[in-house]
């Protein structure tokens, strides 16, 4: 079996970094719109983008892309998951991510929830079988990502994204585990593993 490559490593901030290529930034329902897009709910809603649960939007900018997600009224732990790795899917090529979903998250989900769903959707996301394919850019360059969340919340957050990254770790395993081929992967591999 070939080596797996490493996920993306998922720390907690105050503040988006400023190394960070894409940012992940919810937009609710209603309400006012993230000065640092730059642009109007009426200029959103002209892209098609209302803030619903579900939606993206993709905004190159001069300092990062930025990656719009719909809020709704709040997200739930599965929707805060979605939207993360609705995140981690627009990053593409890019080496490093933040994002401010934890905002978004529904009055009855916990800090530490959040920060869990948001690290498992980006490490998911970001998941790509590179196996016995010798092309350096087959897999995700996907290195850093950052769950920005308030000094009130760092702790608990610091918590959920620890977690997240055991659980993505594990899933990551999984799926290189169930996707190289038997030939490559005996039993003893298995074990080894």
């Amino acid at each position: 079996m070939t080596d797996m490559p490493q996920p993306a490593t998922v720390a907690v901030a105050s503040s988006v970094p400023s190394s960070a290529d894409v940012v992940g930034v919810p937009v609710m329902a209603s309400g006012t719109v993230p000065r640092q897009l730059g642009l109007s709910r009426s200029a959103l809603a002209d892209h098609g983008f209302t803030g619903a649960v579900g939606q993206s939007l993709t905004m190159p900018s001069r300092d990062a892309t930025y990656v719009v997600v719909g809020g709704g009224e709040g997200l739930s732990v599965a929707e805060l998951r979605n939207a993360a790795a609705a995140v981690a899917r627009a990053a593409g090529k890019q080496r490093s991510l933040a994002t401010t979903l934890m905002s978004a998250a529904a009055t009855d989900v916990t800090t530490a929830a959040a920060a869990q769903a948001i690290t498992e959707g980006i490490l998911l996301a970001s998941y790509r079988y590179v196996g016995l394919k010798n092309d350096e850019n087959v897999g995700n360059p996907l290195a850093e990502a950052t769950v920005v969340a308030s000094g009130k919340q760092a702790a608990a957050a610091r918590d959920g994204v620890e977690r997240g990254s055991t659980i993505g770790a594990a899933a990551r395993l999984a799926r290189e585990l169930a996707n190289t081929p038997p030939s490559h992967l005996t039993a003893r591999d298995i074990a080894a593993v």
